[in-house]
């Protein structure tokens, strides 16, 4: 059901912004080629960007590649529309997760609006954070803003395809997240404004190399495989008939070879006896008393 709302809101949400153009004039933009967000995986992105963060302090991405995955989101501050959909969907996602934004990886949001300041970015990390309850997420919790040159370097290196729209003053864009290994490669990408909080957490776990989650959850990820087209994770069939035929496989090697040693064991106790019963014997013969 909340998969159902999600892409509900999706799509008014998207609908809402076009029809706020489409009021004004036909689009001169094709939505299937002008709004996307590609699935670049593998795509190494440029850390040498700079932008500004919500304290004002000129900071280059490397800062947030320090050992830990990172979650990218590309919305802009005054947007109301499918930007406020997709954070949203974002703290409900991280509410039911077991790890953390600081602790575990950092999300790093950059306004696609170079006219944006990072006055108005302090204001809506604050307005998440409080929606989170978690303040100690701060730490792991950025966000930018930044000239046009530094967003179209990013935008176009993650593969994320948006148009400006002079007449109603907005920024048509795909929504999405975009998780990115420690090193800056982009692992797995998201569209959409609900984010099922397992999928986003097998992602950050698995950008992560196994630096972060529980024993299990890792083990569970070796159970699912992404699916690009999708944007989700799902049952991995030939891997679990993999790990299924091992296990089988294990398990028969190991009644095989119980049952080898059972009559091994079996045949030492028989050849024990005959020898007992031959010393027996030689005892009791004739002479045995002289």
């Amino acid at each position: 059901m909340s998969g159902m709302i999600g892409r509900v809101v999706s799509i008014l949400s998207t609908a809402s912004v076009l029809c706020l153009a489409a009021g004004a004039q036909t689009p001169q933009y094709d939505l299937k080629k002008d709004v996307v967000l590609e699935q670049r995986l593998n795509q190494d992105i440029p850390l040498d960007i700079r932008f500004m963060d919500e304290g004002g302090r000129d900071v280059d991405l490397q800062r947030y590649f320090d050992g830990k995955p990172v979650a990218l989101m590309l919305p802009f501050y005054q947007c109301a529309g499918i930007c406020t959909a997709e954070l949203n969907g974002l703290v409900k996602a991280l509410k039911k997760m077991t790890v953390m934004p600081g602790k575990d990886f950092r999300i790093v949001l950059a306004s696609i609006n170079p006219y944006e300041k990072p006055q108005l970015a302090a204001m809506k990390k604050q307005a998440y954070l409080g929606q989170l309850g978690r303040p100690e997420a701060g730490d792991g919790w950025h966000f930018l803003t930044g000239k046009q040159e530094s967003i179209t370097r990013l935008t176009e290196a993650v593969g994320y395809h948006y148009v400006y729209d002079k007449e109603t003053d907005q920024y048509i864009h795909p929504p999405g997240l975009i998780i990115l290994t420690p090193k800056g490669r982009i692992s797995r990408v998201f569209g959409g404004v609900d984010y099922n909080p397992r999928d986003l957490r097998l992602a950050l776990i698995e950008a992560s190399e196994g630096k972060i989650g529980t024993r299990t959850e890792q083990v569970l990820l070796a159970c699912y495989q992404f699916d690009p087209q999708k944007g989700r994770y799902g049952l991995a069939v030939a891997r679990l008939l993999q790990i299924s035929g091992g296990v089988t496989l294990a398990l028969l090697v190991g009644y095989i070879a119980m049952n080898l040693m059972r009559e091994r064991l079996r045949r030492q106790h028989a050849a024990s006896g005959l020898r007992d019963a031959a010393v027996g014997a030689a005892g009791s013969g004739p002479g045995a008393e002289a």
